[in-house]
């Protein structure tokens, strides 16, 4: 019984396991043998149609993987295109804000809570029984006062139905964010299952200057963002952290499956750490990084939690640095499919595994950067048509791109590269 088949790929032989009880190769039927062949070639040739069906197998797996990118895969090329306007949002968010309307209303019926305080970001409450207005500053912010310049205060929740704090665990800063991130990235303990964002020197050329010599990414997962810039900017060094041991352990052992080379491999500071407890800012002051990532992060956290997340990144930069920022945007089609049930605050959500999502209109992204400490020098939506081939969908994707300076300092000019 065939146990074990080469697959001898371009440059590098692979090896196919065949194990018991597996489901078997499902070969097309064969042609009978030509005649004239001897029973010795008669008894080869099942064998040669194997090899060729495990060839065509190994050929159209490495194939897929190098076309969807995933961390950990050798010789990753950058995007060939970066798309931000294929739609308009404003345009969108007239029908997409009756959906998210309908869709909290529907999360307060099912917690009898209907028509009581919602949370802001301040600790202060605001009724929200209607749609939020479109327009180009959103309701959010304007319920939520992001806008302002006063410092965020740390005032418990208002309370809610029968005098209890709503989201009472979800709003208070702590460690308990961290144990879900690293359940998560134990459960999927392979790099692989995470896409490189390729598109990301595309969308902050800054990353590929020769004068960026130094990046940091809070929370870096297992480095879907900063091993796209360390494939294409060998010179940069880089300092990484995250919540999660696991997924630090993943980046570099990504970094290694990507063929970097050692030398950069080995330059890589990381540590662990909740970038949102106030208490771990000695470990950022003082890094003196040119840019700051912060991709899909800020997220997930709670909005009490986010400004301490983008103090945490000034304190990191130099002067004149720049935090670069991309998440989820207001009305993202994902924001629109997620069940009522998994509702926590306006716009804050629990997915099922734990981890919460957060989306974010502009107005209230800028504010909390000016109240880090930044000076904001792009903030907008990024509106994005992601097409399903297979299913004939396209889904309206929307997300917040951010530029925000450090004050002070020499500026980078992109434009230098």
């Amino acid at each position: 019984m065939l146990r074990w088949a080469d697959a001898f790929l371009p440059g590098k032989p692979s090896r196919v396991a065949l194990q018991p009880g597996a489901p078997r190769l499902q070969l097309e039927p064969q042609p009978p043998p030509p005649p004239g062949l001897s029973a010795a070639q008669r008894r080869v040739l099942p064998d040669v149609q194997v090899h060729s069906e495990l060839h065509s197998i190994m050929e159209s797996v490495r194939a897929k993987a190098q076309k969807t990118s995933y961390v950990g895969t050798p010789a990753v090329k950058l995007a060939g295109e970066y798309h931000e306007a294929d739609f308009d949002w404003h345009a969108h968010a007239v029908d997409a804000a009756r959906v998210v309307a309908e869709q909290e209303a529907a999360a307060h019926a099912l917690s009898g809570i209907l028509d009581t305080p919602g949370l802001c970001q301040d600790g202060q409450s605001q009724r929200r029984t209607q749609a939020p207005p479109v327009s180009r500053r959103s309701s959010v912010s304007n319920a939520c006062d992001h806008e302002s310049n006063g410092q965020t205060k740390s005032n418990p929740p208002s309370p809610g139905a029968g005098g209890q704090p709503l989201l009472q665990s979800d709003s208070v800063p702590g460690p308990f964010e961290g144990k879900k991130w690293e359940a998560f990235y134990r459960e999927h303990s392979a790099a692989r299952f995470y896409k490189l964002r390729r598109y990301v020197l595309l969308e902050f050329p800054v990353l590929a200057s020769p004068e960026t010599l130094h990046v940091m990414e809070i929370g870096c997962g297992c480095g879907s963002s900063i091993l796209p810039v360390m494939a294409n900017n060998h010179h940069v060094r880089i300092t990484v952290t995250d919540v999660s041991s696991t997924c630090i352990d993943q980046l570099h052992s990504a970094a290694y499956g990507m063929g970097l080379p050692e030398k950069q491999r080995k330059s890589i500071q990381s540590f662990v750490c909740d970038s949102t407890s106030p208490t771990e800012a000695h470990r950022f002051v003082g890094l003196g990084a040119d840019a700051v990532l912060v991709m899909f992060t800020l997220s997930a956290v709670t909005p009490m939690q986010q400004e301490e997340m983008l103090r945490n990144a000034e304190r990191a930069l130099r002067p004149g640095g720049v935090l670069l920022l991309r998440d989820h945007g207001l009305y993202d089609m994902v924001q629109l499919r997620i069940p009522p049930e998994q509702w926590l605050a306006p716009n804050m959500y629990k997915r099922g595994d734990g981890t919460l999502a957060y989306f974010f209109s502009i107005d209230e992204l800028s504010g909390l950067a000016r109240r880090a400490g930044f000076v904001v020098e792009e903030c907008r939506y990024v509106c994005v048509i992601s097409s399903n081939k297979k299913r004939g969908l396209e889904l309206k994707r929307v997300f917040v791109h951010g530029v925000f300076r450090k004050p002070g300092g020499v500026k980078i000019d992109a434009e230098r590269q």
